[in-house]
């Protein structure tokens, strides 16, 4: 597909970020601070960022579901969810607040809802769409990575650095997998629900397992020079071991509860289970805060966890979900900050703090006594970059993957354009009674049927195998760039 003006504006903004980037944290054009955390600081930030919730509270609308309410977790709450957890991941961030244990173990379990969001998001698509595809598994990945694949080649950094976005993929690798296999049967629940188990097994076996990733990581910096932390990686992996498997059972027990018909939805005591729960999940909550402030450090936090960390998540969820009034509002700035997260956790490294992190960014122009002034300025100039890289980003990954976004689909079908479309399947018999109920469907019909089948297949292995030379080029291309020294 050629490049179009959408294509060309989106480059734009991705490179001209990258120079900011660069610009801002690898030259001495702009100052850095030091950090130097202060509890007024950190709690008046977030006291701030509840107020700005407030006042944007929404109402979803529901008539393009022909619903009266939202679905469990629905879009405009897991947005939600993201922005405000990004809200005080951020504010973490630049405070230093990773020095207090009690703030430390509250964002670890922002980071697992984060994971336990890609288990469930992902199960939910796998089964209902059944889309296994190249194009699909492709548009995920380079969705998530674009970003951090590039900021190294610039910045001088490595992928690893810039964690969520390897972490997320790696997960969703995972869940594919787990879904892909035998998912032929997945309509049967004992049968995913024991795929799930043996998938969790086999994962914390090739995490744990001393001298798998050890090989892997090894060969890594042979072939492609890139010299990444086993030690750090294993880590990371580990402290959420198990949250992820946790949202796909989540996302089975959804489907399956979303059928009225189903024995548990009709059972006289479903009502009781329901109340039981939400007692249940609003003691959890302050349960669980106490639960942390009883480790003396956050290395022993860590050490529990991977095994508790699904306890406040779900209990969380069920609040949240508790009445039709509370699916179908949601927090506007927190959802729109939501949309570009994963933007604003990987740009905050380099144009809102500084030296990776350590330090912050200083734009010296407003004196030493207008410290809150440039914090302001700099915000502004983090979150429109951020936003304005989540689009381009989208719309990166829809033409390197062949995928029509809204937005130009939208511009196409005002100007009296039609999007491309595949030839339709034909329905075809799946048993004998279905073939009887088919017999109409012959000679000229029939022909036809066959001809519109072999042509799907044919445009659909056309555009497989013209992605796949893509993700060829792609990655050849940071191979070589690999063995070139950075420009840093």
């Amino acid at each position: 597909m050629p490049p179009s003006a959408y294509n060309y504006t989106a480059l734009m903004v991705f490179g001209l970020t990258m120079a900011l980037c660069f610009y801002a944290d690898r030259t001495q054009v702009l100052n850095k601070s030091h950090k130097h955390y202060l509890d007024s600081e950190y709690f008046g930030m977030v006291i701030v960022t509840i107020l700005l919730g407030l006042f944007t509270i929404r109402k979803t609308s529901t008539e393009s579901r022909g619903a009266e309410t939202q679905p469990f977790l629905g879009r405009d709450q897991t947005n939600e969810w993201k922005g405000w957890m990004q809200f005080i991941i951020l504010i973490y961030h630049y405070t230093g607040a990773s020095k207090v244990t009690r703030i430390y173990e509250v964002i670890r379990l922002l980071v697992a809802s984060y994971l336990f969001m890609t288990g469930y998001g992902h199960t939910v698509y796998f089964y209902k769409k059944k889309d296994f595809s190249l194009k699909r598994v492709a548009g995920v990945l380079i969705r998530l990575n674009l970003l951090s694949l590039a900021l190294p080649y610039m910045m001088g950094t490595d992928y690893l650095f810039y964690y969520f976005a390897p972490l997320v993929s790696y997960w969703f690798i995972v869940v594919y997998l787990t879904m892909w296999v035998g998912h032929k049967y997945n309509v049967n629940t004992r049968f995913l629900v024991a795929k799930i188990g043996v998938s969790a097994l086999l994962a914390t076996g090739f995490t744990m397992k001393s001298g798998i990733l050890e090989c892997i990581f090894g060969l890594l910096k042979y072939v492609a020079k890139a010299d990444w932390s086993v030690t750090e990686w294993r880590f990371r992996v580990f402290l959420d071991m198990w949250i992820v498997y946790f949202g796909m059972l989540a996302a089975i027990a959804f489907i399956k509860l979303s059928n009225p018909n189903s024995p548990i939805m009709r059972s006289p005591y479903w009502s009781m289970l329901k109340n039981t729960a939400f007692i249940l999940s609003a003691m959890t909550l302050p349960g669980y805060l106490y639960y942390q402030s009883t480790f003396p450090n956050k290395f022993a936090y860590n050490e529990s966890h991977p095994y508790m960390s699904f306890v406040p998540i779900i209990a969380f969820i069920i609040l949240r979900n508790a009445t039709p009034m509370l699916r179908n509002t949601y927090i506007g700035a927190y959802s729109w900050l939501g949309k570009c997260s994963l933007e604003t956790f990987t740009l905050q490294f380099h144009i809102w703090m500084a030296t990776d992190t350590k330090g912050l960014l200083d734009y010296g122009v407003f004196g030493a006594d207008s410290r809150w002034l440039n914090f302001i300025i700099s915000t502004i100039v983090f979150v429109y970059a951020s936003n304005g890289v989540a689009n381009a980003t989208g719309e990166l990954t829809s033409w390197i993957t062949g995928i029509h976004r809204g937005a130009r689909g939208e511009a196409m079908k005002s100007s009296g354009q039609k999007a491309p479309k595949l030839p339709q399947m034909p329905v075809l018999p799946t048993s004998a009674k279905d073939a009887v109920e088919m017999q109409p469907l012959h000679g000229n019909a029939d022909r036809e049927a066959n001809e519109s089948m072999a042509k799907s297949e044919l445009v659909v292995g056309k555009e497989n195998l013209r992605l796949s030379f893509k993700l060829g080029v792609w990655l050849m291309l940071m191979w070589f760039m690999n063995l070139v020294p950075s420009i840093t």
